[in-house]
């Protein structure tokens, strides 16, 4: 009895989109779900297992760029970047932020509403301690003190990121692949 998580996440590592799954299934039917309504003009990022043509004739119908490398049983040459590929980590970061909670990280809820409903408060609890280091640095300007460097672009960073974690009950949860998206 396990969950899998998806996540769309901001580039500046907050999700905006929560789905669950069961734990057996594969993460390539959720994807369809994650990849709606994408921005022209975005460069989406995956790894090896969303390796398939019709999640990169799904991007390309709205006009997206895929990154994702190839399986090593495809003989077609299909090419990426690998610049833009390592900002899959995002994701990666994001789910150790949410593993921090270990209401999440072991999954005690039976019912997967109940887990949903804790990861949807943790993920709230993310944002809110964005915003508050965020209202920090303003009225910190406002007041005359020294800024962060680089803090602005943290929050006007417009990349966006999508993937998905397993949940076992009563263990941590084990890395299985992601989906990123940045946006130029």
């Amino acid at each position: 009895m396990t969950t899998k998580l998806h996540l769309r996440v901001i580039g500046n590592g907050l999700p905006v989109q929560i789905e669950l799954s069961p734990g057996q299934m594969n993460d390539q039917p959720m994807a369809e779900l994650l990849l709606n309504e994408l921005p022209p003009g975005a460069d989406v990022i995956a790894d090896k297992g969303y390796d398939a043509d019709w999640i990169r004739d799904l991007i390309e119908d709205q006009n997206c760029t895929a990154h994702i490398p190839p399986k090593s049983n495809r003989y077609d040459g299909i090419t990426y970047s690998k610049a833009k590929y390592k900002k899959r980590n995002l994701i990666e970061r994001c789910f150790n932020k949410l593993k921090q909670f270990r209401h999440i990280a072991t999954r005690y809820d039976r019912s997967a509403l109940n887990y949903l409903a804790m990861v949807k408060i943790a993920c709230l609890r993310l944002w809110l301690r964005f915003y508050e280091s965020a209202a920090k640095h303003y009225f910190g300007r406002l007041l005359g003190l020294p800024s962060v460097t680089g803090f602005p672009n943290r929050i006007f960073n417009d990349s966006w990121v999508v993937g998905s974690w397993r949940a076992d009950h009563g263990k941590v949860g084990r890395r299985t692949r992601t989906l990123a998206e940045a946006v130029p």
